[in-house]
């Protein structure tokens, strides 16, 4: 008896507990849109820098056979493919860290008015 009274004592607080307002819901929308953008951002950009990294690999394969300047050139070719991708696989996350930073900074204000 005494533990269904304290389930209809407790069972209001619970619902109020689940129900948000307005303001928090959409506060939450923006940051999981944001974390949905940063996260495609991100991915594009490490699509791309495998694209790089995979050309820089084929590049290497035909470097192997190579001498002299055109040897050298082609390793050059490798070297900036790979530091190409890797600064866009940073740029990416770069990208991503702002737009999920600029969404909390966003929700903060919403969530404060």
């Amino acid at each position: 008896m005494k533990k269904s009274i304290l389930a209809f004592a407790i069972a209001p607080l619970a619902l109020a507990a689940c129900q948000q307002d307005p303001t928090e819901i959409q506060a939450d929308a923006i940051e999981e849109a944001a974390g949905n953008r940063a996260d495609a951002v991100e991915s594009n950009a490490d699509a791309r820098a495998a694209q790089l990294r995979q050309q820089a690999s084929e590049l290497e394969a035909t470097a192997n056979g190579q001498t002299g300047f055109t040897k050298k050139q082609t390793e050059v070719r490798i070297e900036a493919l790979r530091k190409e991708a890797d600064l866009i696989a940073e740029q990416g996350d770069a990208r991503a860290d702002a737009i999920e930073t600029q969404a909390e900074a966003d929700a903060k204000s919403l969530k404060s008015r």
